[in-house]
């Protein structure tokens, strides 16, 4: 049976995306609180990090928000920052 995360690929490297670990959420929801959770344009996220992919190519997060991924590049936050 295929599954979305089988599907899941990072928009810039078109590599396969995984889960985020509860790890890597609290870590992102961390920097949220602390007012330094940005994405690629610079711009604050204000969104709930309730789930996500992650793409180890690029180390970046794909917020997941009311069950939806946004898969925007722009819109990806870094995980190393």
């Amino acid at each position: 049976m295929m599954t979305i995360e089988k599907l899941m690929q990072c928009p810039d490297s078109q590599l396969p995306m995984r889960k985020a670990t509860g790890e890597e959420l609290d870590q992102l929801r961390a920097r949220q609180q602390a007012g330094n959770l940005f994405n690629r344009l610079g711009r604050k996220v204000d969104v709930p990090i309730t789930a996500g992919y992650v793409s180890e190519a690029t180390q970046t997060f794909y917020c997941e928000v009311n069950e939806v991924v946004w898969l925007v590049a722009e819109e990806a936050i870094s995980l190393t920052s």
